[in-house]
């Protein structure tokens, strides 16, 4: 019997296409280890909750060492309720606040200090503070980013401060 050249072709391209098939089966389940195996081990769920205790612990020791080291001269304040605090800054202190920090001055003269984001919101009067605008008395001051936005007191001053704050 006598095959063609056609149909030579034909089967041999059909072997290497089976072969092709083959090796890619085998070498694709060579790589899917079977679970509980050498190389996929079983873990635990008592070894899954140790580890995420330790990250746990890991995480909130470095949150407390950002809040308290993070290079200023003292360390943010919360104020947990939602009640004002009132301060007294001195001269040339300036009261950085965190986002969302509500800020009124009552007395003295106060400048706003702004970012390369932005200034202060002034809610009372619909305007944005820019670096060195005076604040006025009893405005209500909104910090929108905690990016070391506040106000710099020009005298002695006393502030009701409602949200997260440092004084430099």
């Amino acid at each position: 019997m006598k095959i063609s050249k056609k149909k030579g072709y034909l089967i041999a391209t059909g072997f290497i296409a089976l072969g092709l098939t083959f090796s890619y089966f085998s070498v694709s389940k060579a790589t899917n280890y079977e679970p509980g195996s050498k190389e996929d081990p079983i873990v635990t769920r008592s070894y899954v909750e140790k580890r995420a205790e330790q990250l746990k612990y890991y995480f909130d020791q470095k949150i407390e060492e950002l809040k308290t080291n993070s290079g200023n001269s003292s360390p943010v304040t919360e104020n947990p309720n939602s009640s004002f605090v009132v301060l007294q800054l001195e001269r040339n202190q300036r009261l950085v606040c965190g986002a969302g920090t509500e800020v009124i001055l009552r007395s003295g003269e106060a400048l706003a200090v702004a970012s390369e984001s932005g200034g202060v919101s002034d809610v009372t009067q619909g305007k944005d503070l820019k670096m060195g605008e005076p604040v006025s008395l009893n405005h209500h001051l909104i910090i929108p980013r905690d990016d070391g936005r506040g106000i710099k007191a020009k005298t002695s001053i006393y502030v009701m401060v409602k949200g997260s704050y440092r004084i430099q």
